[in-house]
């Protein structure tokens, strides 16, 4: 009677299916998490120290491996560098700057990390001891058994690896290949990226200073520069350039078509420019620049210029560069000496005339002296006269020549006057330039002070000179000064006359600043210009809203070959949408107006797709007008990587809304930040919406939890369970199990909690059901062991029935039809210690007032009374005798004879109000009424 009246026993299959579920769950929100905080690095603004380390720590706390490192490629010594490595055990990660690694390093195909990377495959090793490529330490003991090498690569490109280790063998499945796959594609993402981003701000940085640099020496320098294209026009002047024209030049003025230009002897050489197969220096030319536009005024200049062109890599001339000198000053100087030295010459050369005349007629009046004395007197008067004049005349050149004195001596270039390779006469600017004195110099050969490797030349110039040949009337060489340091110098020749033999008036000027200003100007615009051509950074030159000039990495990113773009509107990369925007921007920033120089902007590729791009633009000048220099910074990849966090984003809601449990994500204030579906059908209209709201407002009527899972986590950075009442229960009687794990951002702080709610009402009753259920099953076997015998002990199955039922006294009763036996056992109500055990047989309580209580126990069915005060008036001897004991509620049971009579009653008392008795409650209780029944009457028969 006892095993017929168990339920059928509960599947163990259904609570592993329910620990596997579990798991599963914890699983996916770790892997969550781990992406989470990947994804988190992103954003920070770490050193390499901080970030690789923040990388392994990551993988470190939130993976099953005791061990990760991150190795990378080293292209100077071809081979695998550990960069990072972190232990489960280790507080923080140990970071390696490049070359800073002494360890063992491995070549592509080397070991089988080498391997990973010269496969590109992921290499999952459940026991190393079973690999022959293995190569453990030398030396030490291996403490690794399983091994994972996940190969790091961007687009194709394999650039490192990521090795995970753990001590038992076995460990990796093909799950964790495949979520550590995820995980290393994220993280080769975030170091490519971060590698690119570092490149691409030293290569900004390297051209914004070397620009500068340009800009600043073109400007400031004092020779006037100016920069052609190959056709001749005019694309740049410096400040120099126009203060020397003292006027703007001509709109679409052309050097080659100059008419001035065209009357220059060197005109031939100019157009040879064209070809770049000649650098020149013109020669001291003269220029009025009224002859180029009526603004200027009209002046002579004497300019000395040099020209240049600027070739590319294959030879084709970029620009051709102007270089001019003001020798005007200098020029001014030489026409007053010379004037002045022609004005000297005429007056000695009219007087002498005029004293050989005056000598042949005194020498004529001499021989006739005896015959005309008065004529003698008169022509002695006449010679006294001219004796004075003479004087005054050479006065008049002692004066002059004073003058010239102080004009050379004074003058800023050097000055010399060469006669038989001899300097004659030199000015004191000269001897500074030279650091010898004059007394030196003048026993000096005039070659001795030209660089060796120069002399030759020079000499022949200058004997070509003295020979009236042509040659340049300016032109350059190295001289040595007398502490030996060598000096580029400029010379102007003149062929004298001095002393009655043929000389050479010398004008020096030190050129050596110019010379190295011009080379590293040269240098400059060449580096400037290779680096637009070879930057990976794409750059465009727009004038109006055309474009003049693209680099090679314009057409790679627009996929338009340079023919195409250049003349073409800027219209041509943008999106239709946009097109009149940017156009009205680039003519107000070239008109002088102030415009964004920094902006986002789409930019279409030839084949129509859409680059999102960062532009920074800049006023320049192209071929003498306004002109915008714009960059561009390809922002699509990071867009994309936006995308995919947005991507993320939804497919953790996803993830999150496929769970079919409630689960809420927190911030460390224990407000809700994320619910998912099934949590949202939980709740009622009257909470929505959650998100905001602190978690203990919708689940616990505004009172914080005790022992509150989530504030554990937050406090112990664990993972923390605990099982309470269901919120979402209708009556609150259900049972939840609430299970909280921390999200720790890279310094491990925590940032928040996710907490999963799971309904485990079922399986708490299932397990409370199986226990009362072996309870109750052990408590019949006691009951048989206790009716065992010829004296039954009702006593002891009394207690076995307070215990099961946590009743504060039972009793068993005979009817009066009978004679009147009452079995009474009592105990304290913390039903631990027995305080009274007592058995009393007589009829010293009458139960026959009691008519309502056994009509209801007539179906032979359990009666269960939650409340004594609510029994109904015809209850009244009933309630009288509950209340009077002091009890408050009572189950009773009815026992039946074999004939169906009812001849006893068990009864079952509480102090405290009962609502409800269990199902179990009810069939334990008939169990024993079966068991007890036909001992009990024997008993009751016999006594």
């Amino acid at each position: 009677m006892a095993s017929s009246s168990l339920p059928p026993s509960f599947p163990p299959q259904a609570a592993d299916i329910l620990r596997q579920s579990v798991a599963c769950y914890e699983k996916i929100v770790q892997e969550i998490s781990i992406l989470r905080r990947i994804d988190d690095l992103d954003e920070t603004a770490l050193g390499d120290e901080e970030f690789y380390s923040s990388l392994l720590e990551v993988l470190a706390r939130g993976l099953f491996a005791d061990n990760c490192s991150l190795m990378l490629w080293d292209e100077e010594r071809n081979s695998l560098e550990l960069r990072c490595a972190c232990s489960f055990s280790q507080d923080r990660a140990t970071f390696f700057r490049p070359g800073e690694w002494t360890g063992a390093r491995f070549e592509s195909g080397q070991g089988i990390v080498g391997r990973a990377l010269e496969t590109g495959v992921t290499q999952s090793v459940p026991d190393v001891m079973l690999d022959p490529e293995f190569i453990p330490v030398p030396g030490k003991r291996i403490q690794i058994r399983s091994l994972m090498c996940i190969p790091l690569r961007v687009r194709g490109e394999l650039f490192g690896a990521l090795n995970l280790s753990n001590a038992s063998p076995g460990v990796f499945d093909i799950h964790s290949e495949k979520i550590l796959e995820l995980i290393s594609s994220r993280m080769a993402r975030l170091i490519r990226e971060r590698r690119n981003a570092i490149l691409l701000q030293e290569a900004q940085s390297a051209a914004l200073r070397d620009r500068k640099i340009v800009e600043q020496f073109f400007e400031l320098n004092p020779y006037a520069i100016g920069i052609c294209d190959p056709e001749g026009h005019v694309v740049r002047t410096n400040a120099a350039f126009r203060t020397l024209a003292m006027a703007d030049l001509p709109a679409g003025w052309n050097i080659f078509d100059d008419p001035v230009l065209k009357s220059m002897p060197f005109y031939d050489n100019l157009l040879k420019l064209k070809e770049g197969r000649i650098t020149f220096w013109t020669g001291e030319c003269c220029y009025n620049p009224h002859d180029l536009t009526p603004e200027a005024p009209d002046m002579k200049l004497w300019l000395n210029s040099a020209a240049f062109p600027v070739l590319d890599d294959q030879g084709q001339v970029l620009q051709i560069i102007f270089i001019h000198e003001n020798v005007t000053p200098r020029k001014r100087v030489e026409e007053e000496l010379q004037k002045a030295l022609e004005e000297t010459e005429e007056k000695v050369q009219e007087r002498g005339y005029e004293l050989e005349a005056a000598h042949r007629e005194v020498t004529l009046r001499n021989a006739q002296l005896t015959e005309i004395n008065q004529e003698l007197t008169a022509i002695n008067a006449e010679l006294s006269t001219a004796m004075h004049e003479r004087t005054a005349t050479e006065m008049q050149l002692r004066q002059s020549e004073q003058r010239y004195r102080s004009l050379v001596d004074n003058a800023t270039e050097g000055i010399a006057i060469c006669q038989d390779d001899k300097l004659v006469f030199v000015n004191s600017a000269l001897c500074a330039l030279s650091g010898y004195t004059a007394e030196e110099l003048a026993k000096m050969c005039a070659f001795d002070l030209i660089y060796p490797e120069d002399r030759e030349w020079v000499v022949e110039v200058y004997m070509a000179q003295l020979a009236g040949d042509a040659t340049p009337q300016q032109y350059e060489f190295r001289a040595i000064r007398k502490d030996g340091e060598v000096r580029w110098a400029g010379i102007s020749t003149v062929l004298i006359e001095w002393e009655g033999k043929p000389a050479t008036l010398d004008f020096y000027s030190d050129v050596s600043e110019r010379k190295r200003a011009s080379q590293e100007l040269k240098e400059s615009q060449n580096r400037f210009f290779a680096l637009a051509e070879n930057t990976g950074t794409p750059i465009f030159i727009i004038q109006g809203v055309i474009i003049v000039y693209a680099n090679p990495a314009l057409s790679t990113l627009s996929g338009y070959r340079r023919e195409e773009l250049i003349g073409n509107s800027i219209a041509l990369l943008l999106p239709p949408e946009q097109s009149d925007l940017y156009t009205k921007q680039a003519e107000a920033r070239q008109r002088g107006e102030t415009v964004p120089t920094r902006f986002s902007c789409e930019l279409r590729t030839k084949s129509g797709a859409i680059r999102h791009c960062e532009i920074t633009a800049n006023l320049s000048a192209w071929d003498g007008k306004s002109a915008s220099i714009i960059t561009l910074l390809d922002m699509t990849p990071f867009k994309e990587a936006g995308d995919r966090e947005l991507a993320n984003s939804r497919f953790l809601q996803q993830t999150l809304d496929s769970i079919q449990e409630s689960v809420v994500v927190l911030d460390r204030d224990q407000r809700i930040q994320r619910v998912n579906a099934h949590l949202q059908k939980m709740c009622t209209t009257k909470q929505m919406p959650l998100e905001g709201k602190f978690c203990y407002d919708v689940f616990n009527a505004g009172k914080p939890c005790q022992d509150c899972p989530c504030v554990r986590a937050i406090r112990k950075k664990t993972a923390q369970r605990s099982t309470g009442p269901n919120p979402f229960a209708p009556d609150k009687t259900g049972w939840a199990e609430f299970n909280a794990y921390p999200l720790l951002n890279a310094n491990q702080e925590v940032t928040g909690v996710v907490e999963m709610i799971r309904d485990v009402s079922r399986d708490v009753e299932c397990k409370k059901r199986l226990e009362r259920q072996l309870k109750s099953a052990e408590s019949l076997l006691r009951v048989q062991r206790l009716l065992a015998g010829n004296a039954p002990d009702f006593s002891g199955i009394l207690e076995l029935v307070g215990e099961m039922l946590d009743a504060d006294s039972t009793y068993i009763l005979a009817l009066p039809e009978m004679k009147q036996m009452v079995l009474t056992h009592k105990w304290e109500s913390d039903h631990a210690d027995f305080s009274e055990e007592q058995i009393e047989i007589g009829d010293r309580t009458d139960f026959s007032p009691f008519r309502w209580l056994r009509d209801m126990l007539k179906t032979g069915q359990a009666l269960g009374i939650p409340n004594a005060s609510s029994l109904p008036h015809e209850a009244t001897s009933e309630k009288a005798m509950l209340l009077k004991y002091g009890y408050v509620s009572n189950l009773s049971l009815p026992l039946q004879n074999k004939a169906g009579g009812l001849f006893s009653i068990i009864m079952v008392n509480y102090t405290h109000l009962h609502e409800a008795w269990t199902e179990s409650d009810i069939q334990f209780l008939h169990a024993i009424g079966d068991a007890i029944a036909t001992p009990l009457e024997k008993t009751l028969y016999r006594s």
